[in-house]
């Protein structure tokens, strides 16, 4: 991604991906130590999708017609091991298995994630859902929406830990990738 056209191109895919049409993104920045969260008005994607500045987004907004709504949820992993990873690409392979759109991650820091990618769906249905494959598929770890409302969406930088989160399809590199 050199040119601002490539650059600008993947902001727009990267914010339809998870925001309903017309609805800007909300979150936190991450601060460079501990593991807070504080709310901003300004979430660059384009600083987040490349390690300049690090957004946990709120993955539920209120539609047109005053419900909360997703298009993406989160099975957060926090398992940095091979049980983990497998895991991960278990869920992974079992949702498009039956037409899910699903995405893998590595976190940055501890973990894996699982991007379940829908049309916008109600919050409250994600949540069943993320709890019903949580149940079959039983992990250390968040759903988000549910347990949490937030998540960092790679690609980007885990600005605590220093490491790059991205997407993967076989396995992620055995070496953690630094930001700097």
């Amino acid at each position: 991604m050199t040119d601002n056209a490539t650059i600008s191109d993947t902001v727009k895919k990267y914010t339809e991906l998870f925001c309903p049409a017309g609805v800007p993104p909300t979150g936190g920045v991450q601060l460079d130590t501990g593991n807070s969260y504080p709310n901003t008005d300004n979430i660059d994607i384009e600083a987040h999708i490349t390690g300049k500045a690090t957004f946990a987004l709120d993955l539920a907004y209120t539609d047109s017609n005053g419900q909360e709504v997703c298009k993406i949820g989160v099975l957060d992993i926090d398992q940095l091991d091979d049980e983990g990873l497998a895991t991960a690409i278990e869920i992974r392979d079992y949702l498009r298995e039956r037409g899910i759109t699903a995405l893998s991650a590595f976190s940055g820091n501890k973990g894996y994630h699982v991007y379940l990618v829908s049309e916008p769906i109600p919050k409250k249905v994600m949540c069943e859902i993320l709890k019903k494959i949580k149940a079959k598929f039983p992990f250390k770890g968040e759903l988000i929406p549910g347990d949490g409302h937030r998540c960092k969406i790679a690609p980007c930088g885990h600005q605590a830990a220093g490491n790059w989160s991205y997407l993967f399809e076989d396995a992620p590199e055995k070496e953690l990738i630094k930001l700097k």
